[in-house]
Order: C-alpha cells, then structure tokens, then sequence
C-alpha cells in the first residue's frame, strides 16, 4: 500500500480537521518521545507527521493533494488497462508452451517404451543362451571329429 498524508496520519480521506488534529497530536508526541531518546528515523518520522497535518489542515492544499492522488490513481489503472489488452498474448504463449510440453511427455514415453521392450528382449536373449551353450556340443568335438580333448602328439 502507498504511503500517503492520510495513512501516515492514520485517518481516512474524509477525515474532519478535528480527526486530523487529534491524529496528528497522538503521532506526535509518540515520536518526540522517540526523538528525545535519540532515534533518528523518528526525526525523519516526525517530519512526515507534520508536512502531513501542514498538508492536510490547509483546506486549499488538501484539495490540491487529493487532486493529485486522484491523477496518481487514474495513471495506475491506466496502467493496469494497458497489462490487460497485452494479456491475451501471455494467454497464447502459455498455450503453446503447455501443447509443446505435451507433446515432448508423449515422445519421451514412447521412448520409454521402445526402451523397456528392448531392454526385456535383450533379457530374453541372455536368458537363451545359456540354455543354448547347454545343449549345444563341445567345440573341440567337431572340430577334430574324435570328441578327444587332448592335443595330437
């Protein structure tokens, strides 16, 4: 929230001249105390406290000030009608980045499951061939065709 006269003095904009003395009476002695204990930050404090009553018990510089909160916040919703036609831009972006995120989590399973099915072939396959050495004759034995293992003299 902004800082304004009326904030610092803690009473609302329609507040009477009565309200605004006794608002600023209440901050003030609050920070003179605060400033006689040798705070530095309650000088500044205090200095806000009094431009704000200055300002705001002067009828013809509270219509001044109020005027120009009043073009402050016409700018800011000026401002926040400009981020809204912008919007729909963002809109389409976020679209197409969550139809290109989807797109890559489909390809990315579907490689996943080429993956699995061959890392389960090839399983397979090393689970065969034991089974195949197994059943299959000794090299030696064809080779010479005697199914002697010694070596000939």
């Amino acid at each position: 929230m902004r800082t304004t006269h009326y904030t610092i003095l803690d009473v609302s904009p329609t507040a009477e001249l009565d309200e605004i003395y006794i608002a600023h009476h209440k901050a003030q002695s609050a920070l003179k105390h605060a400033v006689t204990m040798g705070n530095p930050e309650a000088q500044s404090q205090l200095r806000l406290v009094d431009l704000a009553y200055e300002t705001l018990s002067d009828p013809d510089k509270r219509a001044a000030y109020d005027t120009s909160l009043a073009a402050e916040q016409t700018q800011i919703m000026s401002a926040v009608e400009v981020e809204e036609v912008v919007t729909p831009h963002h809109y389409l972006r976020t679209l197409l980045l969550g139809l290109l995120l989807a797109v890559l989590a489909f390809f990315w399973q579907e490689k996943s499951a080429e993956r699995q099915a061959r890392a389960a072939a090839e399983a397979a396959q090393r689970a065969e061939a034991p089974r195949e050495r197994a059943t299959a004759p000794p090299a030696a034995a064809t080779a010479t065709g005697t199914g002697s293992t010694a070596a000939p003299k």
